[in-house]
């Protein structure tokens, strides 16, 4: 693993993507809820600057009541700007299923933050 350095933890504000370059690419990299990601800033679909787009909790309908809502905070979800396809950022996979956005592995040592770009994080396309 080849960690670059990124930047102190106070530059990253929590719940908003801020854009670095690292070894050449575009990587967004957010701070949400204790937890820290590393995405590249392309969009799968047609190329389009992911990390531009909104970052919310996961949404899914609640099958148990009526037109009821869940709520999971430990999914953050970024929204590509173009079309609008949200992207898990702890899978990388979009919720529509078959595109997945590279994402990658992030350290904090020190007060630094680290991302790794040698090996992109791959995780299984969840079950519907």
């Amino acid at each position: 693993m080849t960690f670059f350095d990124v930047g102190h933890v106070s530059e990253f504000q929590e719940g908003t993507v801020r854009v670095v370059v690292v070894d050449a690419r575009d990587i967004g990299v957010l701070r949400w809820r204790h937890e820290w990601f590393a995405v590249r800033n392309v969009c799968p679909h047609l190329g389009a600057a992911l990390c531009e787009g909104r970052v919310q909790s996961f949404l899914d309908a609640d099958t148990s009541s009526d037109g009821g809502l869940i709520v999971d905070g430990s999914r953050p979800m970024l929204m590509c700007p173009w079309h609008r396809w949200e992207f898990d950022l702890r899978t990388g996979w979009s919720v529509r299923g078959g595109e997945r956005v590279k994402t990658h592995p992030v350290s904090v040592r020190d007060g630094r933050v680290l991302i790794d770009v040698s090996s992109p994080v791959v995780r299984e396309q969840p079950a519907e």
